[in-house]
């Protein structure tokens, strides 16, 4: 089973459209753990298709709160991530965390 990460952490209702493909990555046997701001939280826990949640604290936040999202993830060992909402930061987050495969937008 490859454990991956999906990002989407930006508005809620983009969280949502992720759903099928959050779906198509548990049919294909994967487990998955999304990275989501606080607000979009409920959502992704009551999401079938989701086995863990990580807390994106945002890009203002306290750096001691940065490196506890770099702790999270990192200790997580995923084999992949697949960023839904590229940023500068998630970009450097991933690579710092040491997840070798990551797919996203080149945006």
């Amino acid at each position: 089973m490859k454990h991956i990460l999906v990002v989407r952490n930006d508005k809620i209702g983009d969280f949502m459209l992720a759903w099928p493909a959050l779906a198509l990555l548990k049919q294909a046997g994967c487990k998955v753990t999304v990275l989501v701001p606080s607000y979009t939280a409920d959502l992704a826990h009551a999401c079938p298709y989701v086995d863990g949640v990580i807390l994106d604290p945002g890009k203002d936040a306290p750096f001691e709160l940065q490196k506890e999202l770099l702790a999270a993830v990192s200790g997580a060992e995923f084999d992949a991530a697949l960023t839904l909402y590229s940023t500068w930061r998630v970009g450097v987050l991933l690579r710092q965390a040491g997840i070798a495969y990551r797919l996203a937008p080149a945006t």
